[in-house]
């Protein structure tokens, strides 16, 4: 709908990490999976290789705020392209925390099942 659109617009316009995980955190409650795993991965993409802006963005609030939201999601995380790119996003954000743990094992209990039936497109 809209909303998604404008959300999904302000979010690609974001110029860094901190940036994203804001407009996500602001919208945290409307977040879907795909939303929330969007948000983090292009928080990711931003993420900087080194420096204050890299440790602030794993420490902050923020981006707590929508990891708790996607722990929340995860039984509802399926789909081998969201699994994908939710492993490459926390490997790239190294963040580690109980919300952190509690997705990587959702990704090792249902990747192996998600994968054997996947096609590429």
């Amino acid at each position: 709908d809209d909303v998604d659109l404008s959300f999904l617009i302000r979010m690609e316009g974001a110029s860094n990490s901190a940036e994203v995980l804001q407009i996500g955190s602001d919208a945290v409650a409307r977040l879907t999976p795909e939303t929330t795993i969007s948000v983090l991965h292009l928080a990711a993409r931003h993420l900087p290789a080194h420096g204050s802006e890299l440790r602030e963005t794993r420490s902050s609030v923020e981006l707590a705020t929508v990891l708790g939201h996607l722990r929340q999601l995860l039984p509802r995380v399926r789909q081998p392209r969201l699994l994908s790119r939710l492993a490459w996003t926390l490997g790239k954000l190294e963040v580690h925390n109980a919300d952190v743990d509690a997705t990587v094992s959702h990704l090792c209990n249902v990747a192996p099942t998600v994968l054997q039936k996947f096609t590429p497109q």
